[in-house]
């Protein structure tokens, strides 16, 4: 009789169970029923990829990167951007936040941004429209009456995630990689890529040792991230293999008291619940919407709980844009960049190439730069002049009569997928007179632009004789015959000289190991 009791019990409370459960499920179909999926588009007019954004008082704010040539470190600018896709302000971004691993999220109503090299932030002045140090903010991902909650990442080590009681000021650890908090009464719902935890009680949850509370281990990165999950109901965690998986939740919010996420599945991005213990799909809002965050860029959606900005790529990254999630809406806005670059084409760069080059040698002695400020950008040229200082050696240039030389302005022209032209534009302090035009021919990169770079080797190759042919054609067809010719194991050379003291040097190395090809244009 016992056993049947037990048994008949267990049932009654599985049946209970799964009613809850149906019941649940049921009230949050019908809750979902109000949500909202809007499309929009906003054209934008601004050079190179958006880093971290944000939306702020009905306008947004956003990081772009363009590539430096001559350096690991991207060029940074901040926009403030109106609804409408106006560009309200462009503010320069001090060199200290030139780093790969910044953030950029709202604290205390104020515009924040962390570099995560050196430690160092910054708020924007709004009035002065310009970025201002001020002491260090730690890495708090989410805040109530009751915890303070903070978050590490350590790579390859693993993460913590903090929450810190602020009546004892005890700290409780858990095991999550970059955490999204929402907040239903008193139960506390973290989210990450793969999993979804329930936590009643943070007091339940792994006390930290002293030696371990985030203030300690922020001073000391050199750790590994914790591995409890004690306190804590997996409500949901993804079983398949990470490297097999197209599955991830991007994000979750609250909608009239319900949980909500937003998944990405292979080609899909949906609005979905957890039932039983599953995802179930609820609304499809979008195909090859692939959400992402920047590093470190994981705090920006959980201080307050009520809005959210998104954004995504295309798989073949032509596309972008944002989703914002607010009140009852979810709005999809793909974001049309008038001023994303393009490649010129072989037939127009060959173009290009001869016009610059035949104003070029016209002019080497009289040629100024305003001249080629004024030109070089309708044919296509893209200034990247970099922001450190840049010289040329001697041996490149002999400068006898000892010119002061600025560092040079420097255009960027990609001709396409396989070739980029690099030229610099030596000029003298004192009046901007150009003194040495400096043309490389390098390999496109895959991030200039969005714009993808071929990974056909034999092709690359082919494309890079083929340029070298059409220069020394052009040179001799030109101006003759060249004077040198030098040749080494990896690398050739021709030189140029004409009786009104023209010097042409093109320079190029073996394509099978190292595509690059040089030539410079002085008159001493």
């Amino acid at each position: 009789m016992r056993v049947i009791f037990k048994i008949s019990l267990l049932l009654i409370c599985t049946i209970i169970l799964s009613c809850q459960n149906s019941d649940s499920e049921q009230k949050n179909l019908e809750k979902s029923k109000s949500l909202e999926i809007i499309y929009d588009t906003l054209t934008i007019n601004i050079k190179g990829r958006m880093g971290p954004a944000i939306k702020y008082e009905n306008k947004y704010y956003c990081f772009f990167e363009t590539s430096n040539p001559y350096s690991s470190r991207s060029f940074k600018y901040f926009y403030i951007i109106s609804p409408d896709g106006t560009t309200q302000s462009k503010i320069k971004v001090p060199d200290e936040l030139n780093r790969a691993y910044y953030d950029l999220h709202i604290r205390n109503d104020s515009i924040i941004t962390k570099e995560y090299w050196d430690n160092r932030t910054f708020y924007l002045d709004t009035i002065k429209l310009e970025w201002i140090e001020i002491k260090e903010v730690d890495d708090l991902v989410f805040e109530d009456e009751k915890f303070y909650v903070t978050y590490l990442n350590f790579g390859e080590w693993g993460s913590t995630v903090w929450f810190k009681d602020k009546n004892t000021n005890k700290e409780y650890e858990l095991a999550s990689s970059a955490p999204i908090i929402n907040k239903i009464d008193n139960l506390y719902i973290l989210t990450n890529g793969r999993s979804i935890f329930e936590i009643k009680d943070p007091t339940k949850m792994q006390l930290c040792d002293t030696n371990n509370y985030y203030n300690v281990v922020e001073k000391d990165k050199s750790r590994y991230g914790s591995r409890f999950t004690n306190g804590t109901r997996l409500i949901f965690g993804d079983t398949t293999s990470w490297f097999d998986s197209d599955f991830y939740i991007a994000s979750s919010f609250v909608f009239n008291d319900s949980l909500f996420h937003l998944c990405v599945d292979s080609n899909i991005t949906y609005l979905a619940i957890i039932d039983s213990g599953k995802i179930k799909q609820l609304k499809t809002i979008g195909n090859d919407i692939n959400i992402y965050r920047h590093h470190y860029s994981y705090r920006g959606n959980s201080f307050k709980n009520k809005k959210q900005l998104l954004k995504f790529k295309s798989k073949n990254r032509k596309q972008n844009g944002f989703i914002e999630i607010f009140d009852n809406k979810v709005k999809i806005i793909h974001i049309n960049n008038i001023d994303s670059a393009k490649y010129l084409g072989t037939e127009k760069a060959d173009k290009t190439f001869r016009y610059l080059s035949d104003y070029h040698i016209e002019n080497i002695g009289n040629l100024f730069l305003q001249q080629i400020d004024s030109i070089v950008p309708s044919l296509g040229g893209y200034n990247v002049t970099p922001h450190h200082k840049m010289s040329i050696g001697t041996d490149y240039y002999p400068n006898k009569n000892n010119f002061e030389l600025e560092t040079p302005r420097v255009y960027k022209i990609i001709e396409d997928s396989t070739l980029t032209l690099l030229i610099d534009y030596y000029y003298t302090k004192y009046n901007g007179s150009v003194k040495v035009i400096s043309y490389e021919w390098r390999e496109t990169w895959e991030n200039d632009y969005d714009l993808f770079a071929t990974n056909n080797e034999n092709f690359k190759i082919i494309q890079f004789q083929n340029r070298l042919k059409k220069i020394k054609e052009y040179l001799t067809t030109v101006i003759g015959n060249s004077s040198i010719k030098e040749s080494k194991s990896n690398s050739s050379s021709m030189t140029w000289k004409t009786e009104t003291g023209l010097t042409i040097k093109l320079s190029w190395n073996d394509f099978n190991k190292h595509r690059r090809i040089r030539m410079k244009i002085y008159k001493e």
